[in-house]
Parts: structure tokens; C-alpha cells; sequence
């Protein structure tokens, strides 16, 4: 039943993707399986993996030393950093998230361990 939920998912985000295509090319190209760049069963397994590695949301009750305020504070200063260093948008929801995983699998970090 999830498998198929996940599976239909991927082939509506196919489908949607050829749709955008169809209509944002001037000329009408012909798609078949080989245009899409993924295929629905390697949509699937990433994002079965994307649901497997996702930080757990509740992961501020193992963590004493760093509070919401404290990981704000932290979340702002590697923004300046990367407004500063010109990164994309892309390098600081990247890091958001590896930060996340981390403290989500860590116990007790120290505020100036990170």
C-alpha cells in the first residue's frame, strides 16, 4: 500500500515534469521513457532514502545544551556566511539539513562542538 502511494507519486512527478516540458519548449518534442532524467523506480528509491535518512523532527528533546533559540542563532550566522561567500540558496538548506541529521543522532552536543 505505501510502496504504491510512493510509486504513484513518482509517476504524477513525471508526468508533471513532461507536461512543463511540453509547454515551456517552443517546438513539440516526443517524450518516451529515455527523456525523463529518472525513471519512476529510481524516484522511488530516493526518496524511500530521503524518508529513511530525513533528521527526526523532535530530536531538541535529546539535545540539553542547544535550544530552538540557540540552532536560530546558528541558522542566521551560516546565512551571513553565505550571503557573504555569494553560495546558493541550495549550500545553506544543504547544511540546514546535515546539521539537523547530526544533532538528531548526537546526544548532548555542545554548542561550540559545532
Amino acid at each position: 500500500m505505501k510502496d504504491d502511494s510512493i510509486r504513484l507519486e513518482c509517476e504524477e512527478s513525471i508526468s508533471e515534469y513532461k507536461q512543463d516540458m511540453r509547454e515551456s519548449w517552443p517546438c513539440q518534442p516526443i517524450f518516451d521513457e529515455s527523456t525523463v532524467v529518472f525513471g519512476v523506480d529510481t524516484l522511488e528509491y530516493l526518496m524511500n532514502r530521503e524518508r529513511t535518512y530525513a533528521p527526526d523532527p523532535y530530536y531538541m528533546g535529546i539535545q540539553s545544551n542547544i535550544d530552538p533559540i540557540k540552532r536560530v542563532f546558528l541558522f542566521d550566522w551560516i546565512s551571513n556566511v553565505c550571503i557573504d561567500l555569494h553560495l546558493s540558496r541550495e549550500t545553506y538548506y544543504l547544511t540546514m539539513n546535515y546539521i539537523d541529521r547530526y544533532l538528531s543522532k548526537i546526544a548532548n552536543i555542545k554548542l561550540f562542538d559545532l
